[in-house]
């Protein structure tokens, strides 16, 4: 079948501006749709509000050392549960066989916003006692800093490590590492 130009076929009315035929195709779009597609929207401008504010682009390195067997880790950013692990630890041999003491390491990182925070840390060993302690350190947009905990019966101690130096560079001259 051949179709003269001159027919009034709606594919050959374009006398309307585009928007008065977009009209027309969208008042065709079901009720439910148009619901699901805000819901859509409202939902992809809540996220992108969301990571525009409280995107978690800096990170704190734990280093943590404890002298227990077994025991409670916590990790409190800002009055919030950050990490929570259990412990271990291993006897260590002097000369190779005579018992010294226990030891144990951790490594984690844990990711939050920059901006100036406080990080409590809470230790419990299986005897029930419990030590805690906190520090707090400003963290840039974008940056890794670095915490070497100790945790030995008697106490908690911190020590904020120099952004890209090790534990080893830190220590006073003359001492071995």
């Amino acid at each position: 079948m051949i179709l003269n130009m001159d027919q009034q076929s709606p594919v050959f009315l374009r006398s309307d501006p585009w928007w008065q035929r977009a009209k027309l195709h969208l008042a065709r779009v079901p009720a439910k749709a148009w619901v699901v597609l805000a819901l859509f929207f409202t939902a992809s401008l809540a996220m992108a509000v969301h990571t525009a504010f409280f995107s978690q682009d800096a990170s704190l390195n734990l280093r943590l050392q404890h002298g227990f067997r077994n025991a409670q880790l916590s990790v409190w950013v800002d009055r919030d549960l950050s990490y929570s692990a259990h412990l271990s630890g291993a006897v260590r041999k002097r000369l190779g066989f005579i018992p010294d003491s226990v030891q144990g390491t951790l490594t984690q990182v844990i990711p939050l916003s920059s901006g100036k925070h406080v990080v409590r840390v809470r230790v419990e060993p299986d005897d029930g006692s419990s030590l805690e302690d906190s520090t707090s350190a400003e963290f840039a947009d974008h940056s890794q800093r670095d915490l070497s905990v100790s945790v030995r019966r008697n106490g908690m101690s911190f020590n904020w490590q120099p952004t890209g130096q090790t534990q080893a560079a830190v220590a006073p001259a003359g001492t071995a590492g």
